[in-house]
C-alpha cells in the first residue's frame, strides 16, 4: 500500500502518527486503485500527520498525471509508457503489459487480471 506493515502495526498498537517519511513516495509502487479512489483516503487521514498527508497525495497525483514511469505492469515490473500495448484490470487499476500475459489480441472492453478473477482469467487465456 502507501505505507509498510511495521508502520500499520505501530499506528494500530501504539496510536502513533504516520510520518511524512514512512509515506511511500515513488509513485510506481502505489497500488492504481488509490488514484480512481482517493476520496476514501479521507478516513486514514486521521492518522497521519499533515506532511504525510501532503507527500501522499502528491505521489497519487504524479501517478493519476500518468508522468511517465508511474505505472508498471504487474507482470514483469517494468514501466508501461515503452510503447507496448497494455491493457487496465477494471478491478485493481494495474496495468499489464499484454504481452507479459501471453496475448496481444483479444482483451474485452471489461477486463479483470487474474488476481482479481484467477479462475475466469486463467481459462480465458489459455483459450486463446
Amino acid at each position: 500500500m502507501f505505507v509498510d506493515e511495521v508502520v500499520v502495526t505501530r499506528v494500530e498498537t501504539d496510536g502513533e502518527t504516520i510520518t511524512e517519511e514512512e509515506i511511500e513516495t515513488r509513485p510506481e509502487k502505489l497500488p492504481g486503485i488509490l488514484v480512481t479512489n482517493k476520496e476514501n483516503l479521507q478516513a486514514v487521514y486521521k492518522y497521519m500527520d499533515d506532511d504525510a498527508v501532503a507527500t501522499l497525495y502528491a505521489t497519487i497525483k504524479a501517478k493519476e498525471d500518468d508522468i511517465p514511469g508511474a505505472w508498471v505492469c504487474q507482470e514483469c515490473a517494468e514501466i508501461t509508457a515503452d510503447g507496448r500495448e497494455v491493457v487496465e484490470c477494471e478491478s485493481c487499476y494495474e496495468w499489464y503489459h499484454t504481452a507479459c500475459l501471453g496475448s496481444a489480441e483479444n482483451f474485452m472492453a471489461s477486463w479483470s487480471c487474474y488476481k482479481c478473477i484467477p479462475t475466469q482469467n486463467e481459462i480465458s487465456f489459455k483459450d486463446f
